[in-house]
């Protein structure tokens, strides 16, 4: 086994391995037996094997980071040795779910924030009796939100991303005459009225096409105390029928129907396509994640000392979109106290310095890690934003209200293909008929 070189899992090979398995018992038990022979003098049991999957690979430092990092485990564990299952960022949740069906799951994953929970449910042994002091005062408070589900810890959190900063040019608010930083929604409404009236239509970016339209939405509700799903016994109701929620939606449909300071393009454009915007000054703020800081400053190098990070936004309180990248364990693993020795091991201060946030460029879970290289008024933006955030809703239903109600919903009330109040009831009626 070479852990340098990640193997890659299918469905058809898994099926086919299980199906060799069975057809080889089979044989074995129609064979006619034979003499016993005398046996050899049992020999050392081997190193206790553990597949670790992820799709962390999205440049070539954090492929090369994660190897590495699986190479020093095993150097150090000759009765561990972990092989890494390299799962594609884009379909890792359908190459997971048939690994499982196939009874072939993983050891371990490195699962992504928006999916700890919502994946833990059904796949994930619960941590908590695992827990050392280590863990429990060294990660940050508000970096276990991703990772717990009531008194249940389905993942260790090991690195930080944040789906909803806002970003802005200093000269640019500078020669538009914008001299405070907003903190409330009529602060950062008249922000935006005022880089607009200064001539920059393109006012205020974000990555709103398909999913990513919930981003922003759901962080307005959350600021205004409207969890948009409570739990009631064992089942979940919707909150968008109350005033904190409908008053938030209103609020959120104005900046692209009301006062228009969002343009409608954004409903086409993907990061990729806002990044060039700013950088040529050409755009109010940018709503975007945690990476796109430092992609900015690597790819715009004259902009690193004009780039800054609004405060989050408070309104009856602050709160932002974001969650941790975890290590968990499945119910499937064959040696669960051996899978959380390598969770333990990478979920330390040690590996979060060595290669979490050096390779993976986000930000730290641990109190004793190191943020990546910035200048200080940017940590201190980045960890106000940590403090605040928020996780997708918890309800059990959520992947189908997502998709069939929430994006194509809010699709139509951005492009005003429907007015709000027509929008806010199929958003109630079809939420109710998800959750009936």
């Amino acid at each position: 086994m070479n852990p340098t070189k990640p193997k890659k899992i299918g469905r058809r090979t898994m099926l086919q391995l299980m199906g060799a398995g069975a057809a080889g018992a089979l044989a074995a038990a129609c064979t006619p037996q034979s003499t016993p022979q005398p046996t050899a003098a049992p020999t050392s049991p081997g190193p206790v094997k553990i597949r670790y999957a992820h799709m962390n690979c999205w440049d070539e430092g954090m492929c090369t980071g994660q190897n590495q990092m699986i190479t020093d485990f095993n150097a150090a564990h000759p009765k561990i040795q972990v092989e890494a299952v390299e799962w594609s960022w884009g379909n890792y949740l359908a190459t997971m779910q048939a690994a499982v069906s196939a009874g072939e799951a993983p050891d371990v994953m490195n699962v992504g924030w928006g999916e700890v929970i919502s994946l833990g449910r059904p796949y994930f042994i619960p941590l908590d009796s695992y827990l050392d002091d280590d863990l429990k005062n060294n990660i940050n408070a508000a970096s276990w939100n991703s990772s717990r589900l009531g008194d249940q810890t389905l993942g260790i959190p090991v690195f930080e991303q944040l789906n909803e900063v806002l970003y802005y040019r200093s000269d640019v608010w500078e020669k538009a005459g914008v001299t405070t930083e907003p903190q409330t929604w009529a602060d950062y409404l008249a922000v935006a009225k005022q880089l607009q009236a200064a001539g920059i239509t393109d006012t205020w970016g974000m990555q709103a096409n398909g999913a990513p339209i919930m981003s922003r939405f759901l962080e307005i509700q959350f600021q205004n105390n409207s969890p948009l799903f409570v739990q009631n016994g064992d089942k979940w109701q919707h909150t968008l029928d109350t005033p904190e929620s409908r008053e938030a939606g209103q609020y959120w449909y104005d900046l692209w129907q009301g006062a228009k300071v969002i343009s409608q393009s954004n409903l086409q454009r993907a990061g990729s396509d806002l990044d060039p915007v700013f950088a040529e000054g050409k755009m109010g703020m940018l709503s975007s994640i945690t990476q796109t800081y430092f992609t900015l400053v690597q790819t715009y190098p004259d902009l690193a000392d004009k780039i800054r990070i609004a405060p989050p936004t408070k309104q009856k309180t602050g709160a932002t979109m974001g969650g941790a990248f975890a290590l968990s364990i499945f119910q499937q693993s064959k040696d669960k106290d051996a899978a959380w020795e390598f969770v333990k091991w990478a979920s330390s201060a040690a590996i979060g310095n060595k290669y979490w946030i050096p390779t993976t460029k986000v930000l730290p879970t641990r109190k004793d890690v190191n943020y990546p290289p910035m200048p200080d008024h940017i940590q201190k933006r980045f960890a106000e934003y940590q403090a605040v955030q928020r996780i997708f809703p918890l309800v059990p239903e959520w992947e189908a209200i997502k998709g069939k109600v929430l994006t194509p919903g809010l699709g139509q009330m951005a492009s005003g293909a429907v007015d709000f109040d027509t929008g806010w009831k199929d958003l109630i009626d079809q939420t109710n008929f998800v959750l009936s």
